[in-house]
């Protein structure tokens, strides 16, 4: 007998019982220790990027990472 909630289940069973996890992405996330929803729900992310739209690239440090929008008037091959 399981003194944990049926509802908790799916939390536990195998990662490719997500939609879109297939074999590939299982793998790859069991090399980091992940085995189950569970596993990923409690990783936390260990770094992130900053996508924040800009208008303009002047005052930026570089290097860094942006996204801004640009426009090509000529293209020359």
């Amino acid at each position: 007998m399981s003194t944990r909630p049926e509802i908790l289940f799916p939390l536990f069973a195998s990662l490719e019982t997500l939609p879109g996890v297939g074999a590939k992405t299982a793998k790859s996330l069991e090399q980091m220790g992940i085995t189950s929803p569970r596993d990923l729900l409690m990783t936390l992310p260990s770094s992130g990027i900053d996508r924040t739209f800009r208008k303009s690239i002047s005052g930026l440090t570089f290097p860094v990472v942006a996204t801004t929008a640009v426009t090509i008037e000529r293209h020359h091959p």
